[in-house]
């Protein structure tokens, strides 16, 4: 069993380093400071929603693994743009993010819910990003008249 997985990592791996995979990550060096990759998204503080949905909800992203498949396998020894996404900073899109969070918990009922954001550099053209939110109270409709 593990002579086959070193089997399919050594072939995924000879197959990533024929691959022109990095020249456009090469030809970024003039952006990385407008525009790092993305390398770690989290959220802090969500207890009343799904942590997926929120994240479906933004446009900022992580990069990582186009599949689940290809996680196990081919990412643990390649970032080939044929199995890896790369994701960047977007800084416009990113701002919109914090509105778009807020919508997210005023349409489920929460009316004061705040979000504060940070961008810690993870290395040269790499940040991590955390959105820091903090719920508050649900509105809660206690009686509904209807004449």
């Amino acid at each position: 069993m593990h002579s086959a997985i070193r089997r399919v990592a050594a072939l995924l791996l000879a197959l990533g380093l024929t691959l022109p995979g990095t020249a456009a990550a090469q030809k970024r060096t003039d952006d990385q400071l407008e525009s790092p990759e993305v390398t770690s998204l989290r959220f802090r503080g969500v207890k009343a929603v799904e942590k997926d949905e929120l994240r479906e909800s933004i446009a900022t992203d992580a990069s990582g693994c186009k599949s689940a498949l290809f996680r196990i396998s081919a990412c643990l020894v390649s970032k080939s743009r044929l199995f890896y996404q790369r994701e960047y900073l977007d800084r416009d899109e990113f701002k919109l993010d914090v509105i778009r969070v807020r919508v997210f918990y005023w349409k489920r009922g929460f009316r004061n819910a705040r979000v504060d954001t940070t961008v810690a550099p993870d290395g040269k053209g790499r940040v991590k990003i955390t959105f820091a939110i903090t719920e508050g109270p649900p509105t809660l409709v206690r009686r509904v008249d209807v004449t």
